[in-house]
């Protein structure tokens, strides 16, 4: 089963370690007391462990190995040794936005991406590339924005979604 990588992707118990690198994060945070060098040196490590990932995007064959460790604990040295520069970088209004819409650039990112491969039936240059990112994020943020929120903040029972889910569906068929 180890060797199906869609399906050790998927199953949550191959991915367990994940989640525990997580919970551990969360409950090491509030109890380490180090000292600012402690915290600088273990931020960095984080973000060249995130690097060194991005760097063998797409080189690792089996997805989770021993190579998924890297980028869980790099985030999560930057979890546990959060600093104020770095708090405060990701309060900034643009990464707080992109946290806003990230559930529906989630859901759009792949629907969009393999239309546009099928369409084109190429690799696609820097600059396509580029264009599909900004339409991702476009799409997704008119999702969230009409979706989304409005779906969060309504106080509908879900046999009315249901019932206007079915429909919406019917007449886009």
């Amino acid at each position: 089963l180890f060797k199906e990588s869609i399906s050790s992707f998927y199953f949550t118990p191959f991915r367990f370690f994940q989640f525990l690198i997580g919970a551990g994060a969360f409950f090491l945070r509030d109890n380490l007391d180090c000292k600012t060098t402690e915290n600088i040196l273990a931020i960095l490590t984080g973000f060249a462990g995130i690097l060194i990932s991005l760097l063998w995007q797409g080189k690792i064959e089996h997805n989770p190995s021993l190579f998924t460790l890297i980028p869980c604990l790099s985030v999560g040295l930057l979890l546990v040794f959060r600093h104020d520069t770095l708090a405060k970088a990701l309060e900034s209004t643009p990464l707080v936005w992109i946290g806003q819409i990230s559930y529906s650039l989630y859901l759009v990112h792949w629907p969009i991406l393999v239309f546009a491969k099928y369409l084109t039936l190429n690799q696609f240059n820097v600059f396509q590339s580029l264009g599909l990112v900004a339409v991702c994020f476009v799409v997704a943020s008119l999702f969230a924005k009409f979706i989304e929120r409005p779906f969060r903040r309504s106080r509908a029972r879900p046999t009315q979604f249901s019932n206007g889910f079915i429909c919406g569906t019917t007449v886009a068929a």
